[in-house]
């Protein structure tokens, strides 16, 4: 139960074993759908229980709304306004904050893709410690260069 509600929490784990370390990367809070992703009893326990476990990372799920964020360090206020949100996932509509739902087998696809593209990023911030690497323009950096050396080769030569 989340502390100040009765609505139920599921908390899972994600670890890692890259490069020979086995270490914890995520910790994903999920909740039910009426609950916001940003609601500030969610991210204190998301952060806290983040802190505990030494994840980086921490995500907020209530399967229509998904929000992956940066751990703060301790000490650090854990309201949204202080938390780096390092991706908003869009939403999915098609789940509803109603609680006798029914779900279609093409809506659990899509919660199942969901989780893919989830493990994906974390993968990425694993591997490359960033989700979207910048891509150089290898003109424009050369040509930058070329400019750099070309108006710093009269001074160093003078000197």
């Amino acid at each position: 139960m989340l502390p100040g509600t009765d609505s139920p929490v599921c908390t899972l784990l994600v670890r890692s074993q890259y490069s020979g370390k086995d270490e914890a990367v995520s910790l994903v809070l999920m909740t039910e759908p009426s609950l916001a992703t940003d609601d500030q009893r969610i991210l204190d326990f998301a952060a806290r229980r983040s802190r505990a476990y030494k994840c980086p990372f921490f995500l907020t799920w209530n399967l229509r709304d998904t929000i992956l964020w940066c751990t703060p360090k301790p000490g650090r206020p854990s309201s949204r306004d202080y938390l780096k949100k390092l991706r908003d996932y869009p939403d999915l509509y098609e789940i509803s904050t109603a609680e006798d739902q029914i779900v279609s087998e093409l809506t659990k696809l899509k919660v199942l893709e969901r989780g893919r593209d989830i493990l994906g990023d974390l993968e990425k911030l694993v591997k490359d410690e960033a989700l979207e690497l910048v891509d150089i323009d290898a003109t424009y950096f050369v040509g930058r260069l070329v400019d750099a050396v070309h108006s710093l080769f009269p001074l160093v030569s003078k000197s």
